[in-house]
């Protein structure tokens, strides 16, 4: 039998040869096929997202037919943070409440009873502000574009907050005149926690006050997306 150079028979080298095709062919393949499955991956994300959001979103409504038709506080000290307010209403899925807890966000939120869901502070008032009172659902004025929960900010040890107060232009704007104004992105780091994150393909997933969970866009949520009374 002929041998090829390096002491391989004829049909030894050609096996040789055609295994090396077929890796490069299958290392193609798999080039080509991992954006793919990443983009599948975070489409799954999403969907356990909106799903997680849906599912608070009837937490909610359980809440207010169970309080005169009012929503929680954001935070109360006497209350503790609305994560905690609304557990009576879900179910038990371990000490995390795995449902408060985006499959997107890389850092889970080790701050106890909190999340990397973030509350809109203008339906989920701060309990600790003098006078502040819980939001009647009857007061929100368009419950299908007003937003209670968004995706949130979660810093690299862990830290969330409960509101976006911390995000840019949230307070400094509260007239009808500037309801079509847009909300700027805002910082997207360990320092800033309490604000909205856009961390599916650019979109942030949002629970509205009518129940339906939306992806906005970066440039998509608007001042009208906060406040309840115009």
């Amino acid at each position: 039998m002929k041998k090829a150079p390096g002491g391989l028979g004829v049909e030894e080298a050609m096996t040789l040869v055609e295994m090396l095709l077929v890796i490069a062919i299958l290392a193609v393949f798999l080039a080509l096929s991992l954006p793919g499955l990443s983009l599948l991956r975070g489409r799954s994300q999403e969907g356990r997202c909106m799903a997680n959001l849906r599912q608070i979103g009837t937490a909610f409504a359980s809440y207010c037919a169970d309080n005169s038709g009012v929503l929680p506080y954001g935070y109360h000290p006497s209350f503790g943070y609305w994560s905690g307010q609304l557990k009576p209403y879900l179910p038990y899925t371990g000490p995390t409440f795995k449902v408060y807890f985006c499959p997107a966000e890389k850092v889970v939120s080790k701050t106890e009873g909190r999340s990397n869901y973030i509350a809109n502070p203008y339906v989920l008032p701060d309990g600790q502000k003098p006078l502040m009172k819980r939001t009647p659902l009857v007061r929100i004025q368009r419950p299908s574009q007003v937003a209670i929960l968004f995706d949130g900010g979660v810093g690299s040890t862990g830290n969330s907050d409960w509101g976006i107060w911390a995000h840019p232009e949230v307070t400094r704007y509260t007239s009808e005149a500037d309801a079509d104004r847009s909300l700027p992105q805002g910082p997207d780091s360990d320092g800033a926690p309490s604000t909205i994150r856009w961390r599916h393909r650019q979109s942030t997933q949002c629970l509205f006050v009518d129940g339906h969970v939306s992806a906005m866009k970066v440039g998509e949520l608007r001042q009208k997306n906060l406040h309840v009374d115009y």
